[in-house]
């Protein structure tokens, strides 16, 4: 028999395996970027269907209750009056509860991955010792309550009533729900501002952009830059 002229018979060399250990690594630094942004399309793409069913949901709501709009949330009573418990009973496969953190508010179409991987620890700047536990992922136009004035002091007659669709003028314009700032807790959407929006999308808050269902059911996106011609306060 012909003796082999590799010192190891069969096995490969160590300047061998490093070049295969080299060429592995080339491929996954080509591959992990589109990887990676093909699953940021396909969160952004859940998202913006997620935000497609709330307002198709709020129009059914708003068929059954005499055109009036859903509370985006009310101060007074923010158990019974707010868009999630409302809208709940259209979608949901359980009762909304807004004392269950991390369950009811994240539940079904109320999860955006996206908003489900941003900082809300204890460490969290904006809730010091403390975090931001509810992770709530969409917000609602404060300007559904018939005398809410943003910037106003709050009071009582804030939340007497709703208005209804017949008051919208430019339903194309007006926002109506879509991706709330991890700054909040709680998921009214009274203007525009990083205080309020998620600018996620596509890259970290708050320099992505957020996805925005409006009065007439269709969905787009918008950045912080972008927010000319959205119009929250409809009622003229």
């Amino acid at each position: 028999m012909k003796p082999s002229s590799r010192p190891g018979g069969d096995a490969f060399t160590l300047i061998e395996l490093l070049v295969v250990i080299a060429i592995i690594a080339i491929l996954a630094g080509m591959l992990l970027p589109a990887l990676s942004k093909a699953k940021a399309k396909a969160n952004q793409t859940f998202c913006t269907n997620s935000t497609k069913q709330w307002a198709m949901v709020t129009h059914l709501y708003c068929d059954d209750q005499d055109d009036k709009l859903p509370y985006a949330w009310s101060r007074l009573h923010t158990m019974n009056n707010s868009f999630d418990f409302l809208l709940s009973p259209y979608f949901r496969g359980q009762a909304f509860n807004s004392a269950q953190q991390g369950t009811s508010w994240t539940n079904s179409l109320s999860r955006c991955p996206d908003r489900q991987k941003e900082w809300f620890n204890a460490t969290s700047p904006e809730y010091p010792g403390t975090g931001n536990p509810w992770r709530i992922s969409y917000g609602m136009n404060q300007h559904t309550s018939l005398n809410f004035v943003n910037g106003a002091p709050v009071t009582a007659g804030d939340f007497v009533t709703t208005a209804r669709r017949a008051q919208v003028n430019q339903p194309v314009s007006t926002y109506l729900v879509g991706d709330l700032s991890y700054r909040r807790n709680h998921p009214p959407i009274e203007n525009l501002s990083t205080n309020h929006v998620g600018y996620r999308h596509g890259t970290r808050f708050p320099d992505g952009r957020a996805i925005a269902g409006y009065m007439d059911g269709h969905t787009d996106s918008f950045n912080r830059t972008g927010t000319n011609g959205i119009i929250l306060e409809f009622k003229q």
